[in-house]
C-alpha cells in the first residue's frame, strides 16, 4: 500500500474480515462453555455428594436429581449447537454467559414440568417404583435436552410479526 500497490488489498481485507470472525465465535464458544459446563460439573460434583450421603430413595434427592438431569440434558444441547455462537454488535460477554445459563435454568424447568407430568400419571403411566429414579433422570435429560424449544418459538414468532 505504502508503494501505491493495491492488487492486494482486497485479499488482506477478506483475511482479516475471516479472522475477526473466527476470533468473535471462538470467544462466544469460550464463554458459554466455559460457564455453562462449570456450573454442570458443581451440578456433578453435588449429585455425587448426594448420592455419597446414601439419601437416594429420597423424594427430594429423585427431584433434584431429575432437575440436574434436565440442566444436564440442557448443557449437551449447548454443546450440540456451539458452532453456531458469535459475538455480535457490542456484545458484552456476560450475555453470552447469561444465555447458557439461562438455557440450563430453562432445562431444569422442563425436567420439573415433565416429573410433575408424570406424578400426576399423564405420561407413562407404567413407571413404578423399581425404576422411578431412572425414568425420572431419563425424562429429565430428555426434556433439557429441548430447552432450546420455547427460543426456537419466540425466534419464529418475532419472524413472523416482522
Amino acid at each position: 500500500v505504502f508503494h501505491r500497490r493495491f492488487e492486494h488489498v482486497d485479499e488482506a481485507i477478506s483475511k482479516a474480515v475471516s479472522f475477526f470472525e473466527k476470533r468473535s465465535s471462538e470467544n462466544a464458544r469460550k464463554y458459554c462453555l466455559s460457564y455453562s459446563g462449570g456450573l454442570t460439573f458443581v451440578g456433578c460434583m453435588a449429585m455425587l455428594l448426594f448420592r455419597s450421603y446414601e439419601c437416594l430413595e429420597s423424594q427430594t434427592f429423585m427431584w433434584s436429581f431429575a432437575v440436574f438431569m434436565g440442566a444436564l440434558g440442557a448443557y449437551v444441547s449447548i454443546w450440540g449447537r456451539y458452532t453456531r455462537y458469535e459475538l455480535e454488535g457490542v456484545s458484552s460477554k456476560w450475555l453470552y454467559v447469561l444465555e447458557s445459563l439461562s438455557r440450563l435454568f430453562i432445562g431444569g424447568i422442563f425436567a420439573f414440568i415433565a416429573l410433575l407430568i408424570i406424578k400426576c400419571g399423564l405420561a407413562f403411566p407404567f413407571v413404578n417404583a423399581d425404576i422411578e429414579i431412572y425414568a425420572y433422570a431419563l425424562c429429565g435429560f430428555a426434556a433439557g435436552l429441548n430447552e432450546r424449544f420455547i427460543p426456537s418459538l419466540v425466534e419464529k414468532m418475532t419472524v413472523n410479526k416482522q
